[in-house]
């Protein structure tokens, strides 16, 4: 068997797996949710953002300018 190269981080056997039910993994990963890029996400909020913005003289807009939302 040969030595592991140093450079390229752990093989495949070498790495540990620990396995946690979904909300431990969630709570692990939320730290770190908005600082990796995500092109799901990136692709989401270009579409979705656009299409729930109210249209001028929509109810929405009409009772959010009612309430003096801006």
């Amino acid at each position: 068997m040969s030595k592991p190269d140093p450079t390229r981080g752990p093989s495949s056997a070498e790495k540990r797996i620990e396995r946690v039910d979904a909300r431990a993994g969630y709570d692990r990963w939320a730290p770190t949710y908005d600082a990796t890029p995500n092109p799901v996400v990136a692709m989401d909020a270009r579409v979705t953002i656009a299409r729930l913005a109210p249209k001028a003289g929509s109810a929405c807009s009409t009772r959010a300018a009612a309430r003096g939302a801006t």
